[in-house]
């Protein structure tokens, strides 16, 4: 799950289990949001990693931007 304060592309793919919600909005209300949407997530049933390290976050960087350079992938919007 990837927050962001600033307009991008956003990502829900759960085959991938690639998820970002990017819009304008505070720090504050990208946080709460972030929450409440892996509150969600855990209500369906997804499982959340609870310490993730540097490597981790890499990882998690470089799934993004390969998920982002496929050619013709549209914009799946979580709901």
């Amino acid at each position: 799950m990837i927050s962001a304060n600033f307009e991008s592309r956003e990502i829900h793919d759960d085959s991938e289990k690639l998820y970002k919600s990017a819009r304008p909005r505070s720090i504050e209300v990208a946080w709460t949001d972030h929450q409440n949407l892996v509150d969600k997530f855990r209500s369906e049933g997804k499982q959340r990693k609870h310490e993730v390290c540097f490597d981790d976050y890499l990882e998690l960087v470089r799934r993004e931007d390969s998920y982002m350079l496929r050619p013709g992938e549209e914009t799946k919007r979580a709901t």
